[in-house]
């Protein structure tokens, strides 16, 4: 993925009181009604002392930031990187009011967090959660990024285009995120923790940025981590006040026609093992990894390892798909995996673990 370059964009800042304003005076309407219709969803948090700043003027601050309401209980989501003290957070609503709100807990490794906002009832029930989109985005479809000015007390709104959806970024910490969204520009460090929205007002994912590995270099990108997975995460979080992640024990590259043309291998689609975790549950159920690796140029390719096609009664296309599908198992399930070993196909019995 090519480096990210910071761009100027222009963010359309909303007070609150204009969103009553006649629709026929502005160039969208559409586009303001859909803002509104969301404005019940967006909140700002804020987890340190403000410093002063000139009216209308967004501040980045560390423990100021964006995130959206995601059930009728006042559970929020938003990023672990904008708190800077999770016993200290606030919620700015859209009527304006502020709120303390409970860090119930976070995922280390797609960064996510949820709150939960400790106010009364009758406040509670003018909130609304998002809906969170289906399926995967398109390549230029559009896309509304809804956080909060720094301290919280205006909307903040960024357009962009889709550049591309379902791509796999790795950041620095070696972590793998899946299924990301990429937008054609750059978005302000204030609305990180903040929801893109699509056209019909549907969550897409997310707002972040981190340091991501781009063949030698180390870039910072913005990105949005996709709904399914904000709304899996939090759910578990809500649940247990953790993230708990099925284990296979193996680490996969998606094959691909190309791929399995060069390489000669008996399927077009699936996932190669390249290694296993010693006494992991792919071990135990005796999958094997890639021995050897074939170099052709400049790229380097395991070969000889398992390649799986399914788990359970689902079919594995690609690295994302058997994330996927491992997060509809709980640690300790059994189930079988299909593989080929060669041209022969196998199906072997798994007990996943937990990481």
């Amino acid at each position: 993925m090519a480096a990210f370059s910071r761009i100027v964009i222009v963010c359309l800042v909303i007070p609150v009181a204009w969103l009553s304003c006649s629709a026929q005076a502005l160039e969208q309407p559409a586009r303001l009604k859909l803002v509104r219709a969301l404005a019940r969803s967006v909140v700002g948090v804020n987890s340190a002392v403000l410093k002063s700043r000139e009216p209308l003027l967004p501040v980045t601050s560390q423990g100021s930031g964006a995130g959206f309401v995601v059930d009728e209980h006042g559970h929020v989501a938003t990023l672990r990187s904008v708190l800077a003290d999770i016993h200290a957070v606030e919620v700015i609503l859209n009527d304006g009011t502020t709120w303390p709100a409970l860090f119930k807990g976070e995922d280390r490794e797609t960064g996510i967090a949820v709150l939960e906002i400790q106010a009364p009832d009758n406040v509670l029930n003018q909130l609304k959660g998002v809906d969170f989109a289906a399926g995967g985005v398109l390549a230029g479809q559009d896309g509304l990024v809804l956080g909060r000015t720094a301290g919280g007390e205006q909307l903040m709104v960024a357009g962009g285009l889709v550049a591309c959806g379902g791509q796999t970024l790795l950041s620095v910490d070696g972590v793998m995120l899946y299924d990301v969204i990429v937008l054609d520009r750059t978005v302000a460090p204030v609305l990180e923790g903040g929801g893109l929205f699509d056209a019909s007002g549907r969550l897409l994912g997310l707002m972040a940025n981190s340091l991501i590995k781009t063949g030698q270099n180390d870039v910072h990108a913005d990105f949005a981590l996709p709904a399914a997975t904000v709304k899996w995460v939090a759910g578990e979080i809500i649940a247990t006040g953790k993230v708990r992640r099925t284990w296979l024990g193996a680490d996969v590259v998606t094959v691909s026609p190309a791929l399995a043309r060069f390489l000669g291998l008996p399927v077009a689609h699936g996932v190669l093992v390249t290694s296993v975790a010693p006494d992991g549950p792919a071990d135990r159920a005796g999958i094997h990894g890639s021995r050897k690796t074939l170099r052709l140029g400049n790229r380097v390719y395991p070969v000889g390892g398992d390649i799986i096609t399914g788990l359970g009664k689902s079919k594995i296309g690609t690295d994302a798909d058997l994330v996927r599908k491992l997060r509809e198992f709980k640690p300790g399930d059994k189930t079988l995996i299909t593989l080929y070993r060669g041209n022969r196909r196998v199906r072997l019995k798994v007990v996943l673990g937990e990481h």
